[in-house]
């Protein structure tokens, strides 16, 4: 059986996450210790002692999503239960690109701590914000984007999730235009995080902040191939990683053909806090064995999907 595991991004962190996986394994407790050592932050307390809110905060949100993801694929890989293809949403992929030898957890927590400094200093400078537009086509939210961004007043589609379903992301001023029209076409909007990201070219001050500290990191040849959101194709090569994880921070992210490319595979685990992901690939994917690791049932769970039992033949009775 084919696996791929998808590991979530902002907006999966929760007070508790991976709480009980912590409590029996010592591998989980090792990368907590070691990730507290590295920036100076009590993870423990943060992910299971703090407040939604506090949690939130993209310098804490963006490290422990990647801290309990990290982990938990290392938990895995120790279970023996091991990819064939890895995807990540948003900052899910530094997650992806760690649990396949890309990245080592240090330089993970580095780059995002700085990636989350950089692009909240960004945030002190500009007004934004961001909405997912359902039940109107790509097509035409893209077009009514485009209609109405100026340099000065700049908005696009951030995320096509589906070919009816997009986040929209810019000022807040050429946001409310876009709102205005499509809803006008009978699209639903719902209010979304600006911490998921623009993806746009309004995020360039931050690739370039973070350009310097890149040259710090280094990227290795992944173990399994990532299965990339820009283009939803497969990506291995260090250097390839290496030029992908800043174009992803201001390009328009296609989630839709990485959910495409997962109709390929047997079983879909999502690796890392929630069950966000995996509750829209059961709808997309019925048939599908699709699951979610947060607690150690999961994973006993998953084991014996990959591990059926053994019949009792009749002359061992």
């Amino acid at each position: 059986m084919k696996i791929a595991m998808v590991f979530p991004g902002y907006g999966s962190q929760f007070v508790g996450m991976a709480k009980e996986l912590y409590d029996e394994s010592r591998l989980i407790q090792e990368y907590f210790e070691e990730a507290s050592n590295c920036l100076n932050i009590n993870f423990v307390k943060l992910c299971f002692a703090s407040s939604e809110i506090e949690l939130a905060k993209m310098d804490y949100a963006y490290e422990s999503i990647f801290l309990v993801s990290s982990a938990i694929a290392a938990l895995l890989e120790q279970e023996n239960i091991k990819p064939d293809i890895v995807a990540g949403f948003g900052v899910g992929e530094y997650s992806a690109i760690c649990a396949t030898g890309g990245l080592n957890l240090p330089d993970g927590l580095y780059f995002l701590s700085k990636y989350a400094q950089f692009y909240q200093e960004l945030l002190s400078t500009i007004s934004v914000r961001a909405i997912k537009v359902q039940g109107l086509a790509y097509s035409k939210v893209q077009k009514i984007c485009a209609s109405l961004a100026t340099e000065q007043n700049y908005v696009s589609v951030a995320v096509r999730l589906t070919e009816h379903e997009t986040i929209v992301a810019g000022i807040i001023a050429a946001v409310g235009q876009v709102e205005e029209l499509v809803i006008a076409q009978e699209a639903k909007v719902m209010e979304m995080p600006v911490e998921m990201g623009l993806h746009s070219p309004l995020m360039m001050p931050v690739v370039d902040h973070l350009g310097v500290y890149l040259e710090k990191i280094d990227f290795k040849d992944l173990n399994v191939p990532l299965l990339e959101s820009l283009d939803g194709k497969t990506v291995k090569a260090g250097d390839a990683i290496k030029h992908y994880s800043m174009k992803k921070i201001h390009h328009m992210i296609k989630w839709n053909k990485v959910v495409q490319a997962l109709e390929d595979f047997d079983i879909i685990i999502q690796v890392g806090p929630g069950t966000k992901i995996v509750k829209n690939l059961i709808i997309r994917y019925p048939e599908k064995q699709i699951l979610a690791i947060n607690k150690p049932t999961d994973i006993d769970a998953i084991k014996k999907i990959l591990i059926p039992s053994k019949p009792v033949l009749e002359n061992q009775l």
